[in-house]
């Protein structure tokens, strides 16, 4: 990463070993030096503290190491849609960058604010740099031409891609952290109700409230020592299999491990509820009832009815909260699905992909570069089992490249933004992707010849609608500006540009030997083309062969970023398909806890309800009808819990509208399915003490009481 003398003092980092770029080391003809990332520093160089103020060829020019930066440095974040840097080096603006101001690409300004400065008023005096730009630069942006910028607070941006993961399973952490509280209070109270005896005949021989306090105060804190220990080792597992699932690049740069500050939050909710739960037969005691109390614990007589309403809330509770979760979660299968099945405009099976960087000190101009590249098409095309070989700077349901274009002879209120591509010949027919009028580039569009465009059918029916795209013409830019007009030659199908569950923007393709003398387009985006492969067996069995042709090339020039075209697919729905899975498997452990709280809640039911299970069965009740007993408990419980649950879905589910895709927040079928689901949960959790229900021996029944 090229970046200016002041970054590492702008984002307030300080290197762990040696020192900060000097303030002028971005200037024209300082000494070329460089600071590593730890990570770089570890894997190229074995950690050694020795290689500080040593020099190391990167680029093809030597440059000292004059620093790295600690173990938790990581810069940029995938927010930029930029991987973290292996090293930072010193940017000079030269007097050629600044001519091609209007030509440069990916280049991030960071700023700090200064005391009592706000965002608003930054972002105001950004946008009156960007109003001046065609005074400044009058070469580059006519000065019809109106320039906005704006200002972001980096931590929203470089959040952006997983502040939406994050939410959704903040939620539903915080629903099953709520349903566990609930189930544990639920036990807890049981446990409670059942030494309601014990309390009483403790107290009657002259045990103290304090005593029994403290007693009770002990037994919690070694269930919450131990359910601590246990949670803490289930989240050191946790956060590593978080890391692990989540899509490739979503989380690098990330510090992902246990934070304290949540660990000393949960730990303060479970010693809460421990504690308030454990106390409440020692609090809620009194002198007076311990007569009754001895008595009708000494008869076994169903007393406990306000308790089992209690707890009945409770499990209803729960069952609410599991039915929101596991509807959410629904919604979110149902829009991957949909996502799944959506068309991205090309054929992605028996496709290969890889990116081959060309470094500047080896090829220096445009047409050095173009030729190599062109020279590698044609090595990869005449491999066995290869039907077309190409390049293009940006493959589909990757981040497209937006560019504002002028359309000849259409009106608009602003420049329209679109996704933009140059590509090489063949790039269609390698893609699959179907032409729908006119022709595909071919060896003939080179430097020299008319400028041509293709565009895809999404544009050729926004700015010509009931007409013919191919002939009319379009520039980069506005009508004024110094790029060629491009003339239409073929309308191709739209494509899913950037992934298969977002808008595509409409989108044109150039040709990338008509790009020749544009050094700023070749250093950006040429030089870094992606190759692509279609072949007509396995893609993945390619290559070596793919590697073997670019090291006869050129021995140097790494093959990287190696994927098929279903992975790119499924990599452009990664984000959704990891969000899916995190917010399921909270839904299912949602499930099992609520399983847990109705099968304790009709367990302790059939318990507190054998003398009357056992007249029943005295009087001819069959096993089949105490069963129906039971289960129909379990089944008003769950439905209960069901009907709020589904109040609180139709409520909550609103707030992920932005998350689904194609599917409603109040989605009839999956509402349905997730009610169904629930009742048979609570059916199945109800059945073992329905069973143990039927099994009661009414003599013994009768004579216990």
């Amino acid at each position: 990463l090229e970046a200016s003398a002041s970054l590492f003092r702008v984002l307030g980092a300080v290197p762990a070993l040696g020192r900060d770029f000097l303030p002028n080391a971005d200037a024209v003809g300082a000494p070329e030096v460089v600071i590593l990332a730890d990570a770089f520093w570890r894997s190229r160089f074995g950690a050694d503290p020795a290689i500080v103020g040593r020099p190391i060829v990167l680029d093809g020019r030597p440059r000292t190491v004059i620093g790295v930066m600690p173990p938790g440095f990581a810069f940029p974040l995938p927010g930029l849609h930029m991987e973290p840097a292996k090293y930072f080096a010193p940017f000079p603006i030269t007097t050629a960058i600044i001519r091609q101001r209007g030509n440069s690409y990916e280049t991030y300004v960071v700023a700090r604010l200064a005391a009592g400065v706000t965002v608003e008023r930054a972002r105001t005096a950004v946008n009156a740099i960007a109003l001046r730009m065609p005074e400044l630069h009058p070469e580059v942006y006519p000065r019809t031409m109106q320039v906005t910028a704006d200002a972001v607070p980096l931590r929203e941006r470089l959040v952006v891609g997983v502040r939406r993961s994050l939410l959704v399973l903040l939620g539903a952490v915080g629903v099953v952290l709520l349903i566990a509280c609930i189930n544990v209070s639920g036990l807890l109270l049981a446990r409670a109700a059942a030494r309601g005896k014990e309390i009483a005949v403790r107290t009657a021989i002259g045990a103290t409230r304090g005593r029994l306090v403290q007693q009770f105060l002990a037994e919690s804190a070694v269930l919450v020592a131990l359910g601590a220990a246990g949670g803490l080792v289930v989240a050191q597992v946790g956060a590593r299999a978080l890391v692990a699932l989540a899509p490739d690049g979503l989380l690098s740069g990330y510090r992902i491990d246990v934070d304290g500050r949540v660990l000393a939050l949960t730990l303060g909710v479970a010693v809460v509820a421990a504690v308030a739960f454990s106390l409440v037969p020692v609090l809620h005691g009194n002198e007076r009832a311990l007569p009754v109390q001895l008595r009708e614990e000494g008869r076994g007589a169903s007393t406990g009815r306000a308790r089992q309403r209690g707890r009945r809330a409770l499990v209803v509770s729960e069952m609410a909260l599991a039915l929101v979760l596991a509807a959410a979660a629904g919604l979110l299968v149902r829009s991957f699905v949909k996502a799944l099945r959506i068309d991205p405009g090309f054929v992605p099976g028996h496709l290969l992909s890889f990116q081959v960087v060309l470094p500047r000190y080896r090829y220096p101009g445009p047409e050095r570069v173009l030729e190599q590249e062109r020279q590698i098409i044609e090595r990869l095309t005449q491999l066995p089992g290869v039907v077309r070989a190409t390049a293009a700077t940006n493959l589909p349901v990757t981040h497209p490249w937006v560019m504002a274009v002028s359309p000849e002879g259409v009106q608009v209120a602003k420049l329209p933004l679109t996704s933009s591509d140059v590509v090489m010949p063949g790039y269609f027919e390698a893609m699959k992707i179907p032409l729908l009028e006119g022709r595909t580039f071919d060896a003939h569009d080179v430097l020299g010849a008319d400028p041509v465009v293709i565009v895809d059918q999404q544009f050729a029916r926004r700015f010509y609608p009931g007409q013919s795209a191919v002939g009319h013409r379009i520039k980069w830019g506005s009508a004024t500006s110094s790029d060629p007009w491009g003339t239409i030659v073929g309308v191709v199908h739209t494509v899913k540009a950037q992934s298969l569950d977002e808008e595509s923007m409409p989108e044109t393709y150039s040709p990338a030997l008509q790009h020749g003398q544009d050094s700023a387009l070749v250093d950006f985006a040429l030089r870094a083309q992606r190759y692509v492969v279609r072949t007509t067996g396995d893609p993945l069995a390619m290559v070596a062969a793919a590697r073997s042709v670019v090291n006869e090339i050129d021995p140097e020039l790494p093959v990287t970023q190696v994927e098929t075209g279903e992975a790119l697919v499924a990599q452009s729905v990664a984000g959704r398909r990891f969000e899916t899975l995190l917010l399921g498997a909270f839904a299912a452990l949602a499930l099992v806890l609520a399983a847990v709280g109705i099968y304790g809640l009709i367990a302790y039911s059939v318990v507190q309800r054998q003398r009357e299970i056992g007249i029943r069965i005295a009087i001819g009740a069959t096993a089949g009808g105490v069963v129906r007993l039971v289960l129909r408990e379990g089944a008003w419980t769950a439905v209960a819990g069901a009907a709020l649950g589904l109040v609180g879905a139709v409520v909550l589910t609103r707030f992920m509208r932005s998350l689904l895709f194609e599917v409603g927040a109040l989605d009839a079928v999956t509402f349905i399915a997730a009610t169904g689901l629930l009742i048979s949960v609570a059916l199945v959790a109800s059945w073992i003490p329905a069973r143990r229900a039927a099994r009661v021996d009414a003599v013994m029944a009768m004579r216990g009481e």
